[in-house]
């Protein structure tokens, strides 16, 4: 057996999975801490103007120990960004919409938890946030324009439409989508609804159910998201037919480590120059501005300009490559691996 191999059995015996998180934990609370002061002061270096609506993302395990916890993130944000409305998805599930309504689950948007991540959670317990009664995509917000974000968002057929939160927020003049240690926003779905994008939907819709204030359940007929496929850009490849790239990594190089990943994987070529030319402007011209806080990274983008240069883009590429939008070519592109 080679010495790694032993290693790593060994240390898997001594030290099961549970010892290892645990050892992580205290190990950020001792190396790794992020404070509200240091969300402060982040925030107020992204120079977002007063009373601007903020769509927030996070994978906050990227800033270590929180050491004034998770709604020290809202309070930073209020103080740095005066009269400003935090808006957040608030989904009851985690993995894809087609599964969740085959569950046949009633979602009361009082009582059912966020599955959007623990952030996401905070803001929809925090005192004055409101929360959507769309069955499958409710949003959560709070500031002086939750109520334009939020209420009457459940008939909205499709997901992030036109009357969604998403739709809503879409255009907002001076809106902001902030992104913490992460690219993973559910803005891009917004994108696809805007671009028309094939293959969205499932062909038939299904029924979705909300308890509402009453306690009665109402049901809803939605269009259902075709899992995982339509999330894939096609780019110029090194020959006649293109690579496929997820999504958020095509609309957002962030943060720094998954940039070089991304641009490592896709290799020296057209694709990656356009990525890092357009990322370059963006930042050049303060359509991004990014910012270090404790041991994470922070992402403040000006939703529109960032959104109509990449509906252009995502038009011109189904234009240009019709081919590999087809669910014959997606599937195949997924049996081979290159859906990744």
């Amino acid at each position: 057996m080679p010495v790694s191999d032993w290693y790593l059995r060994t240390k898997r015996r001594l030290f099961p999975k549970g010892v290892r998180r645990w050892g992580t934990r205290q190990t950020a609370r001792v190396a790794h801490r992020t404070s509200e002061r240091d969300f402060a002061r982040c925030f107020e270096s992204l120079r977002i103007p007063p009373g601007t609506v903020v769509c927030v993302h996070g994978a906050m395990s990227g800033f270590g120990h929180l050491s004034d916890g998770l709604g020290s993130v809202f309070s930073a944000l209020q103080a740095a960004v005066p009269g400003c409305t935090i808006m957040m998805p608030s989904f009851p599930f985690s993995e894809t919409m087609l599964g969740y309504l085959r569950s046949e689950a009633v979602f009361d948007p009082r009582h059912t938890p966020s599955a959007c991540g623990q952030l996401s959670e905070a803001l929809r317990v925090q005192p004055g946030a409101r929360r959507g009664s769309h069955p499958t995509h409710a949003c959560v917000a709070i500031g002086p324009r939750a109520r334009d974000l939020i209420d009457g968002t459940e008939s909205c057929p499709t997901p992030f439409g036109e009357d969604s939160s998403y739709g809503r927020f879409s255009r907002i003049a001076g809106a902001r989508l902030l992104l913490l240690c992460t690219n993973s926003t559910s803005h891009v779905h917004r994108l696809q609804e805007l671009a028309n994008w094939p293959n969205l939907f499932l062909p038939d819709t299904l029924p979705a159910r909300t308890r509402d204030v009453d306690g009665e359940i109402r049901t809803w007929q939605v269009q259902v998201h075709r899992p995982l496929l339509p999330l894939f850009v096609a780019l110029p490849g090194n020959g006649d037919r293109p690579v496929y790239l997820w999504l958020p990594d095509y609309a957002t190089l962030f943060p720094n480590s998954r940039e070089r990943a991304v641009l490592a994987r896709l290799g020296p070529g057209s694709a990656s120059d356009m990525l890092s030319v357009r990322q370059a402007e963006w930042l050049r011209t303060g359509v991004m501005r990014t910012a270090a806080c404790g041991p994470g990274e922070v992402m403040a983008i000006d939703l529109q300009p960032w959104q109509a240069r990449l509906c252009q883009d995502l038009r011109r590429s189904l234009e240009q490559w019709p081919d590999a939008y087809t669910l014959v070519a997606l599937e195949d592109a997924n049996r081979r691996g290159l859906l990744r």
